[in-house]
């Protein structure tokens, strides 16, 4: 096999968190490179790998490098974040590319793609076409999202290639997806020609390790299998649930409306008796009286009405009371003027009579000094001077 110059663009998006890849998007993801590196870098001793994300901030996470163990630990190191942007990503993969150790290496992409792709058809098509121009190979695998995906990506490849250099595998979720990847043209042609198993190792090369990583990769089949078997179990068990839920939902919804039946009810029932008294109040020259819907407040209304009739008669009482003594006061004072005007008759009658017997005492004096000049100027009284 000729040498190759690879970098692996890895999806670290949001979307990664999806389990519809067990046991997630991110660790199926990061299984599948993990195979892609073993059996570039053993195909061809001068081949060369390199791991970048295409998230959040986009990193090279390895540089071109021979060194396996160097991919693996960066690959466990792999954090999630942010949205996968796939035109910028395969930009920075060409520019690292260009930094090759060898000029005779083929340049060659290797692109995950879970999660939607948002840049527009003709976007890709006029960066496949950059690509193409510059010999630089794209391998797309798309899983997770590969019904929304599939039509821009076909565009992309096909605008790509040269020849069948650049391929297309897309994976549904009914798939493991290292296996699929195995047997898809990514990978199986360059397996089956240096001797490869689906593990990724040549047994022939190294045996054992062979042998166990085939142990390893039958144990989480198994494993994904049992995984797959409980999540359906859990569908089956939470549709049963939502069907009860629904059930019972609509009895308390049915209930709810029942008892909401039987209080207009009640309340027209008491709409009703309100009326009739109110009638009978009119029917009576009385004024009307307003009875509230609720029981317990008329009761606290007739106390009210009662306190207030005690009131009112209280009132009258004191009134009449107030009035009586006004009444005593009046005639009171009435007979205390009539005692004065008596009084004073009295004494405009006694100083009448002391007046009058003043003047009778006055005229009596009068009369007796008159009579006493008539007597000195009488002729006998004038004789008796001549004697």
């Amino acid at each position: 096999m000729s040498q190759e110059a690879t970098m692996i663009c890895i999806d670290n998006s949001e979307w990664m968190r999806s389990s519809d890849f067990l046991p997630t998007r991110l660790e199926a993801q990061q299984e599948a490179v993990n195979i892609i590196c073993q059996v570039k870098l053993q195909i061809n001793p001068e081949s060369t790998v390199g791991l970048m994300t295409t998230a959040g901030r986009i990193q090279i996470l390895s540089s071109l490098t021979t060194d396996v163990d160097k991919l693996l630990t960066t690959l466990n190191e792999l954090k999630i974040e942010g949205e996968s942007d796939v035109i910028a990503s395969l930009q920075i993969a060409q520019l690292a590319l260009r930094n090759r150790q060898h000029t005779r290496q083929q340049q060659r992409i290797i692109l995950f793609v879970g999660s939607p792709i948002k840049s527009e058809i003709n976007t890709l098509v006029a960066l496949a076409k950059q690509l193409k121009k510059n010999n630089v190979a794209v391998d797309i695998i798309n899983f997770g999202e590969d019904e929304i995906n599939t039509e821009k990506l076909e565009k992309f490849v096909s605008t790509v290639t040269k020849g069948d250099s650049s391929r297309l595998v897309s994976v549904s979720s009914v798939h493991n997806l290292t296996d699929y990847l195995v047997s898809s043209p990514i990978l199986s042609s360059e397996m089956g020609t240096t001797g490869f198993t689906e593990t990724g190792v040549n047994p022939n090369l190294d045996p054992e390790l062979a042998a166990a990583l085939e142990l390893s990769l039958a144990e989480s089949r198994q494993s994904n299998n049992a995984a797959s078997d409980t999540k359906a179990t859990t569908q089956v068990m939470n549709a049963g649930l939502e069907e009860e839920d629904a059930l019972l939902s609509e009895a308390i919804a049915l209930s709810l409306q029942t008892a909401k039946q039987e209080n207009q009810d009640v309340k027209m029932s008491i709409d009703d008796k309100e009326q009739n008294k109110i009638n009978e109040n009119k029917e009576d020259n009385e004024s009307p009286i307003t009875f509230e819907e609720d029981e317990n407040e008329n009761e606290d209304e007739d106390e009210y009405e009662d306190i207030d009739a005690g009131v009112n008669e209280d009132e009258e009482d004191l009134k009449m009371a107030l009035e009586m003594s006004l009444l005593g006061t009046k005639q009171e004072n009435e007979n205390e003027n009539e005692n004065n005007q008596n009084e004073n008759e009295n004494e405009n009658e006694k100083q009448k009579i002391s007046n009058k017997t003043t003047n009778e005492q006055l005229t009596i004096g009068n009369n007796q000094d008159s009579l006493a000049l008539v007597s000195l100027n009488s002729p006998k009284n004038n004789k008796q001077g001549i004697n």
